[in-house]
């Protein structure tokens, strides 16, 4: 769909400078030209409405098969993150990718707690940082101890792990480390943190095109992953998705930490396979419609439409 955007966008570039070449000719060429340049104006108009309805009928019909899949979604997906705590991290600028990702997952029974990261967790200085981090220590004496930790930034980032996959009650000093975050913009909670995630799915993608971007597409998630990675080196399920329509995407990014990845959980059928990627196993794939997804369906899904 979006290359069809971009060939109108040609077409009708093209169709501009006929239509000064016209005018101009009127003045400065003979009839024989300007009838020739009028003749080729009425078939880029014609293509150009061509092609405008090729890309009505192609939204219609992934609509209706959207609309198919939405139908059925409840389920296919029923209770199968029942009592699972999922932690939706928010990077991106898109807010209808954590939307859609808690969606997904509270249809098939799972409880969210929605992470938003704020600017600050890049934009802050190393002197900024390394103020937060100073704070972050009185509160907790152990969060500066981490000998993987290269800088005030990364041990930020690796308070912020911890809080996700220990919570705030069984650690008690979390809760003000928390706190501390959320005063400094860094994070923003909405939703109970008090008890352990027992998987992370990040929402990333930007509506931003990359060399817009201040750093490289994902480079925050893969801190975050890593950050996770280590505060639970022995159970990890972490997933990365974003919506079909991301000028920026993160999946590359993603499949590079080698996490499960979900490209179009805007679309019901990225929906369906957020809820098998958060199971993990087997189910554990490079899900979606771009270049850079491995399948469409679940495997359980496919093995079962195949024993029908």
């Amino acid at each position: 769909m979006l290359d069809t955007r971009y060939h109108i966008i040609y077409l009708c570039a093209v169709f501009l400078m006929l239509g000064f070449g016209i005018i101009i000719g009127e003045s400065l060429l003979g009839p024989v030209q300007v009838k020739q340049q009028k003749t080729a104006l009425k078939q880029l108009d014609a293509r150009v409405s061509e092609t405008l309805a090729d890309d009505k009928a192609t939204h219609d019909v992934l609509s209706k098969t959207d609309a198919a899949w939405d139908a059925i979604r409840p389920r296919l997906v029923d209770g199968k993150l029942l009592n699972r705590r999922i932690a939706l991290v928010q990077t991106s600028d898109i807010p209808d990718s954590l939307n859609d990702a808690r969606d997904s997952v509270t249809t098939a029974g799972g409880t969210t707690v929605d992470v938003i990261i704020g600017p600050n967790l890049q934009a802050y200085t190393p002197d900024e940082n390394q103020t937060v981090m100073d704070e972050i220590t009185a509160a907790d004496p152990s969060a500066s101890v981490n000998p993987t930790a290269s800088d005030a930034h990364t041990e930020i980032v690796q308070s912020l792990a911890r809080i996700l996959t220990q919570g705030t009650s069984v650690h008690s000093a979390n809760a003000e480390v928390l706190r501390i975050m959320q005063h400094h913009d860094i994070v923003t909670v909405d939703g109970d943190l008090s008890l352990p995630c027992d998987t992370v799915v990040l929402c990333g993608g930007s509506s931003v095109s990359p060399d817009r971007l201040v750093s490289a597409p994902g480079a925050a998630d893969s801190e975050i992953i890593d950050a996770v990675r280590e505060s639970t080196p022995k159970h990890e399920t972490i997933v990365g998705c974003e919506t079909l329509t991301s000028a920026s995407s993160f999946i590359p990014s993603y499949q590079e930490s080698g996490v499960a990845t979900v490209d179009c959980v805007d679309m019901a059928l990225g929906k369906v396979d957020l809820v098998f990627a958060c199971l993990g196993g087997t189910e554990k794939a490079d899900y979606g419609m771009k270049s850079t997804a491995t399948r469409q369906l679940p495997e359980t899904l496919q093995n079962m439409g195949a024993a029908l």
